[in-house]
């Protein structure tokens, strides 16, 4: 009987480790009819192409919303000309977050989530972050917040 507790005990354990990471992939999303100035629902958006997948990410940090990528997708993604381009983040098959790839000379502000050029930071690090920051938003219902990625350093 005790063999069998040790046994669930593992298994339990087993199946929330296995839980922790998400399957997570970045997308080009089809821009017509899409407004940069405007907030992006997910829901909404049609997905084009696959930028980043789960193996291009290293690590993801839920305090600073920053994926660290590799440098073989990195060096992708500074080639691809994304300025202005929308972007959405997909967790496990579900659409989680849209946003924007944004100039990093740009002045202009906008609602909704946008990601600078990695050429803008030199770093293999792509931080989603909020255009116009407000009292409603962000808060606790960030999709950021969601995200999950087992560090493979």
């Amino acid at each position: 009987m005790k063999y069998w507790i040790f046994f669930v005990l593992i298994l339990l354990t087993l199946y929330k480790c296995s839980k922790r990471s998400d399957i997570v992939e970045i997308f080009i999303v089809k821009s017509e009819n899409l407004s940069s100035l405007e907030e992006l629902d997910p829901q909404n958006v049609i997905l084009d192409s696959l930028i980043i997948s789960s193996n291009d990410i290293i690590a993801y940090d839920k305090l600073s919303f920053t994926f660290e990528l590799t440098e073989s997708s990195a060096m992708r993604l500074r080639k691809m000309e994304s300025e202005m381009k929308p972007f959405c983040i997909i967790k496990n098959g579900e659409k989680v977050l849209a946003g924007w790839f944004w100039p990093c000379t740009s002045s202009l502000g906008m609602n909704g989530f946008v990601s600078f050029n990695l050429n803008c930071s030199g770093k293999n690090k792509l931080v989603i972050g909020y255009g116009l920051e407000s009292k409603d938003y962000p808060n606790k219902n960030d999709p950021r917040k969601k995200i999950t990625v087992a560090n493979k350093n």
